[in-house]
């Protein structure tokens, strides 16, 4: 039985992780691959400003769900898809448990989870736009916000093996970088 291959696209509140993963899913079944869009995680409460931050372990214990989310959407796709897409990944929850959490680094206890638990992606796209860009597109969340959460997404690819995509572009030359990365992953694109 083949496992899926896994894509992952992160990013800040409104670089546009959905419209890419739907592109994405659009584009294997065009080559006749079984694909589908996980979309991870959840949502801990829409304050801007963490102003009463989480604990580390109730950090762990919301880790911990979206890690079992995820990971029972990846087995339940095994023998059923060619590929997942996980519209936000467990990179994006260490990222929100950081921000609520009001720490200024991403602790690598959980960096080094992910590698450990959860089968590898074949490639993680990292969306990044100036913060100015993502308050416009997303009004939901202040100007403080999107900074701080640009900052932690900016330091994702120290740690980890992440193609970074540049969001603030035109949507057509946005899809037309990623699709440079899969290319080799099934018959040409």
């Amino acid at each position: 039985m083949n496992l899926p291959k896994l894509y992952t696209i992160s990013g800040v509140d409104g670089s546009g992780k959905s419209t890419v993963a739907r592109l994405l899913k659009e584009e294997f079944m065009k080559k006749n691959k079984r694909a589908r869009i996980v979309h991870g995680g959840g949502v801990i409460g829409t304050a801007s400003a963490p102003k009463n931050p989480i604990s580390p372990e109730l950090g762990f214990i919301i880790f911990l769900k979206d890690y079992l989310q995820m990971l029972f959407q990846y087995l339940i796709s095994i023998g059923s898809y060619d590929t997942l897409i996980f519209d936000r990944f467990l990179y994006d929850s260490t990222i929100k448990i950081t921000y609520k959490q009001g720490i200024s680094r991403m602790p690598e206890f959980y960096l080094r989870l992910i590698s450990a638990l959860f089968p590898q992606p074949t490639v993680s796209f990292l969306l990044v736009l100036p913060p100015s860009l993502s308050q416009e597109r997303d009004l939901g969340h202040s100007r403080n916000y999107h900074l701080i959460k640009d900052r932690l997404y900016r330091e994702l690819p120290k740690h980890l093996p992440l193609v970074t995509i540049d969001a603030s572009k035109p949507l057509k030359e946005v899809f037309s970088n990623v699709r440079r990365f899969i290319r080799g992953d099934y018959e040409s694109l």
